[in-house]
């Protein structure tokens, strides 16, 4: 998923508002989860120590708002092509 989606926002990087195109959220992220999932996408039942999991709220924060500035971001611009279509 993540994956697909970096693909997709590679090409228009440079015309996406500062900050929303960094690749170390989603990647890190990725990695979070990864670390508590199997292959399946399965919980791997380890245990998630307070610290661990307040880090992973922490950069959930993060990352729901970049992806809501982006979501904003492709609104604005679908818009703006409509009206001028």
């Amino acid at each position: 998923m993540f994956e697909e989606l970096r693909k997709r926002l590679e090409p228009m990087r440079r015309d996406l508002p500062e900050g929303v195109a960094d690749v170390l959220t989603p990647d890190a992220v990725a990695d979070l989860l990864r670390v508590n999932r199997n292959e399946a996408g399965h919980l791997t039942g380890l245990h998630v120590d307070r610290d661990t999991a307040r880090i992973h709220l922490q950069m959930a924060a993060v990352y729901l708002g970049k992806l809501t500035s982006l979501t904003q971001h492709f609104r604005c611009q679908q818009a703006d092509h409509t009206s001028a279509g």
